[in-house]
């Protein structure tokens, strides 16, 4: 596709969610203003790599993941807020208000959880964060970070083995 062409297109996905790749950043502990414009940049100067027809919000996911592991390879690992946190609530799926008790339990739970993820090696970590958090698909991952698709699902292996490990006593 042409500079031209995709140009509009990265203007719409950043009106949609330039406020979650900020967040994304941020909770990345990357400069995220900084951060979201190496992402435009990189993606408007690879435009000739984009193919029409694809799906442009997980290229532009995929580029912003590679930012920020280049950003925090340059500057050492340095800490990781979890990103769990936002989909952990005091409700249950059933809509039941939670007891005070049941409260502290998901606050634990939600604390282990971010432990965990934190104690990730970083590429298996932002591959459980595209595939559940982003929604994006083995395929969409791989084509999103360059990488090959058994490389995307030897790291989720990697990941899921060391979450059951970290998380074996926790009553999900």
């Amino acid at each position: 596709m042409e500079r031209a062409e995709l140009d509009p297109l990265l203007t719409a996905l950043l009106q949609e969610e330039g406020k979650e790749l900020l967040g994304y950043f941020k909770k990345r502990g990357v400069h995220a203003d900084d951060a979201l414009q190496e992402t435009m940049a990189r993606a408007l100067a690879s435009a000739t790599n984009f193919e029409a027809g694809k799906k442009l919000a997980p290229w532009v996911w995929g580029i912003a993941a590679n930012v920020v592991l280049e950003r925090r390879r340059k500057a050492g690992r340095g800490s990781f807020i979890g990103f769990v946190g936002r989909f952990l609530t005091s409700v249950e799926p059933s809509g039941r208000e939670m007891q005070s008790g049941e409260v502290a339990q998901g606050n634990e739970r939600e604390r282990r959880v971010r432990e965990a993820l934190d104690e990730l090696p970083e590429k298996q970590r932002i591959v459980i964060e595209l595939s559940f958090f982003r929604h994006l698909s083995h395929s969409e991952i791989a084509e999103a970070l360059d990488w090959s698709l058994s490389n995307v699902k030897k790291q989720m292996t990697k990941a899921y083995a060391a979450l059951a490990e970290k998380l074996e006593d926790l009553e999900l």
